[in-house]
């Protein structure tokens, strides 16, 4: 948990702390609204099919809560499930990883 201005902000990782790969991190503003920074495919998958998608709530659209998917780099492992994402989602992402994405 950190501090900003004196608010509590609320930080879950979903997946990427125990192992190398698949990262994931919620963060949840005390309006509980939420940011996702990076979904990506974890490093031992077999596949790259929606089974691997970790539980966060509104990745299908269907809560206003979740603000956006910030992609922080573009390598599979950091970006690799984002298009399990609704189209309702913005995403975003730097001009020139998004070119190699």
């Amino acid at each position: 948990m950190g501090h900003i201005s004196g608010l509590i902000m609320k930080v879950c990782i979903h997946r990427g702390a125990k192992e190398i790969g698949g990262s994931c991190v919620e963060i949840v503003s005390p309006d509980n609204k939420r940011i996702i920074i990076d979904l990506g495919l974890p490093l031992d998958a077999e596949s790259n099919d929606r089974s691997y998608l970790p539980e966060v709530k509104g990745l299908d659209g269907s809560d206003p809560s979740l603000l956006a998917l910030i992609i922080s780099h573009p390598h599979l492992d950091h970006f690799g499930l984002a298009s399990y994402v609704s189209s309702k989602i913005p995403v975003i992402i730097g001009t020139y990883a998004r070119r190699i994405v």
